[in-house]
């Protein structure tokens, strides 16, 4: 008899609840992260929108 190559169900069910509890773990730290950095951009953008309409105003004045 040949030996059977290939995982058997029992491994396949350990693997994904391996990748399952480590998704678990690292969902929520990169939510945090993400999070983080649309902050930023919404104050970046902010600065912007700032320094776009003072030169306008400036520009205005000017004419």
């Amino acid at each position: 008899m040949r030996k059977a190559k290939g995982y058997t169900l029992v491994e396949l069910m350990i693997a994904v609840a391996i990748v399952a509890s480590l998704a678990g773990i690292a969902i929520p730290a990169f939510s945090h992260y993400i999070s983080e950095a649309e902050g930023a951009s919404q104050k970046a953008n902010s600065e912007i929108s700032y320094r776009e309409n003072r030169a306008e105003a400036i520009f205005q004045e000017s004419r």
